[in-house]
């Protein structure tokens, strides 16, 4: 009455579990954590733990939580400081310092919100579509951009 289905298969028991999640779905560099080295994907972050090097998830979000400690160069879509960070930051989109966020770089973003309580030290560039490297023409000594004048 009770029967076993036969045809089960223990594959699922078999396949690696699923990395850790966020409570909001992100994936989650947890405390405790080093991580160290470039690195790139498609998926939001929340960094509880220490991240440094170059992190680049220009379409999602990174959280850097209360624990979270990045020296890094950050680059996403939203920026979202709880905790503390020395590089430069770039959002598409914006940069949110909240209350207990600590920053120490340069901020790349068309909008920027800093809490009450946030700290900063760096410079602000908040230019829509900031590129990532600004190249400006050479200009020539007529003043004109190209090439310089032939004297």
């Amino acid at each position: 009455m009770w029967k076993k289905n036969d045809n089960s298969s223990d594959a699922a028991a078999t396949a690696p579990p699923p990395p850790p999640r966020g409570t909001d779905g992100a994936a989650v560099i947890a405390e405790g954590i080093c991580i160290d080295g470039d690195f790139s994907g498609r998926q939001d972050l929340l960094i509880r733990g220490e991240v440094s090097g170059t992190v680049n998830l220009p379409q999602n979000t990174v959280t850097v939580g209360q624990s979270g400690v990045v020296k890094a160069k950050v680059h996403a879509a939203t920026l979202i400081i709880q905790g503390r960070v020395e590089g430069d930051l770039r959002a598409e989109d914006r940069i949110q310092v909240g209350a207990n966020g600590d920053v120490t770089g340069n901020l790349f973003t068309p909008r920027l919100s800093l809490e009450e309580g946030a700290r900063f030290r760096g410079n602000i560039d908040m230019q829509e579509n900031t590129p990532a490297v600004r190249t400006q023409p050479k200009q020539s000594e007529d003043g004109h951009a190209g090439k310089p004048a032939i004297k």
